[in-house]
């Protein structure tokens, strides 16, 4: 098979693995920072999480107060109340964690379009130079 061939074969899978999964996608969700007695849940799409529960734990790991998101996405408790880590889950099986000394890399925070295409990337270019060294190898012997 040659070089050439190989490559479109590749291509095409990845292609065919793009589309089949992408329409199974849905929407990550999201948990802002808590401020000021508020907390947002939300997706990756920009849409809001109503009705989505939100616990929120002390450093003991202990649960400080709980309750459900308003047709907003907005939790609301006590500006009194300083948690540390704050979990919330739809049911839909969606759930999205918070911690506070804890910060988020550029890729658990970008959408999930960009991290395919970068993992896309990623194996095209390993793929690519498997090809390359494939054909040296070929033309030295």
């Amino acid at each position: 098979m040659n070089l050439n061939k190989s490559f479109k074969i590749i291509v095409m899978i990845f292609l065919m693995i793009g589309i089949l999964t992408s329409s199974a996608y849905a929407h990550r969700m999201l948990l802002d920072e808590p401020q000021n007695g508020e907390v947002q849940v939300g997706f990756d799409d920009g849409t809001v999480a109503p009705g989505a529960e939100v616990i929120m734990y002390d450093q003991d790991g202990e649960v400080i107060v709980e309750g459900a998101a308003d047709e907003d996405g907005i939790f609301s408790y006590d500006t009194t109340i300083e948690p540390y880590r704050v979990v919330s889950t739809d049911d839909t099986g969606h759930r999205a964690e918070w911690t506070a000394d804890v910060e988020q890399g550029f890729m658990e925070e970008a959408p999930m379009w960009m991290r395919f295409i970068f993992g896309f990337a990623i194996i095209t270019f390993l793929a690519a130079i498997t090809m390359f060294w494939k054909a040296k190898q070929a033309a030295n012997n």
